[in-house]
């Protein structure tokens, strides 16, 4: 598999930059001071509110999770 150079990682991170600055990305546009372009850059989700993290951090498990759970606690529940 060819080796990414320097150039290339350097085009890829201009292009996320734009992306996420210009593009309208988190509700705002315009200027924003370095150390937030940089923080855009490398962690896509502004927050952590229960609104832009996982779902499973403030709903709990999925449903396939909770149907194996409950399925195996009935199982140690009915072992004779």
């Amino acid at each position: 598999m060819k080796e990414r150079n320097r150039g290339y990682r350097r085009a890829q991170r201009a292009r996320i930059k734009d992306k996420r600055i210009r593009g309208n990305y988190h509700g705002f546009k315009g200027y924003l001071p370095g150390g937030e372009v940089g923080l855009l850059i490398n962690t896509p989700k502004s927050c952590s509110c229960f609104m832009c993290c996982n779902r499973r951090k403030v709903e709990g498990n999925s449903l396939f999770e909770k149907s194996a759970d409950e399925a195996m606690k009935y199982e140690l529940k009915h072992i004779e």
